[in-house]
């Protein structure tokens, strides 16, 4: 059986990221449009900056996960360089390719409550899709057991989520 759920092939892992900070950026000029308009700037100008803006935040958080997510592969004792983790990554994104967008969505406090609601739960069915797709890639990038993954996937997850929560 061919499953179609599975993460980017090594060729085009790449372009995960690369398709999450398009997605991230047109989110954000969608959500924020009406506060594009009252700028003034001019629709190209103000598009390209967004679409900047977004790229430059997802690269670095792709890089700051995809970092995390290698220093959880070395605490489990998996040999996979750094390059091929960051790739890893890239190659499980595809679920933000939605996720970005109704994130920013949601960020934006715009829709009634029941849409928002609404998107939360596509989100979080959507990471927990990118966790299993995260999963998947380093089982083969850093040569890992199915569980080993999975607690790689979690410990890294629980990082992040703890290194937020310090924002609040």
């Amino acid at each position: 059986m061919v499953s179609v759920l599975r993460p980017l092939p090594d060729r085009l892992a790449g372009l995960g990221v690369i398709i999450a900070g398009v997605a991230w950026s047109g989110g954000t000029t969608a959500a924020r449009w009406s506060s594009v308009e009252v700028a003034g700037f001019p629709v190209i100008q103000a598009i390209a900056l967004i679409a900047l803006g977004g790229m430059a935040a997802v690269f670095a958080a792709w890089f700051g996960f995809g970092s995390v997510v290698w220093a959880m592969t070395r605490l489990l004792r998996a040999e996979a360089g750094f390059m091929r983790v960051l790739l890893a990554v890239s190659a499980a994104a595809w679920p933000l390719w939605l996720a970005a967008p109704a994130a920013a969505i949601l960020l934006s406090q715009h829709g009634t409550t029941a849409l928002r609601t609404l998107v939360g739960a596509l989100l979080a069915g959507l990471l927990l899709l990118f966790a299993a797709q995260l999963t998947a890639s380093l089982r083969t990038a850093a040569a890992m057991s199915n569980s080993a993954a999975w607690a790689c996937v979690a410990l890294a997850s629980m990082f992040c989520g703890s290194f937020l929560s310090l924002e609040q």
